[in-house]
């Protein structure tokens, strides 16, 4: 997964890590994802300074309004 430098400066205070999920969990791509988004897409992601929210910022298409 991604290092600190590809993630916000306060996602990695926080420890936050995306970590792989095993082939038969049901759970635990929610981060994966965002981090693919972002990557993609040019975007960011972070944590609160508290580690309950995660947020994403993605650019908007041109012509969206």
């Amino acid at each position: 997964m991604a290092s600190c430098a590809s993630r916000s400066a306060t996602a990695c205070r926080a420890g936050v890590q995306p970590k792989p999920a095993n082939d038969d969990a049901q759970s635990g791509r929610g981060l994966a994802i965002v981090e693919g988004l972002v990557q993609e897409n040019g975007g960011s992601w972070g944590v609160s300074d508290d580690g309950t929210t995660v947020w994403c910022l993605l650019p908007a298409l041109e012509g969206d309004a």
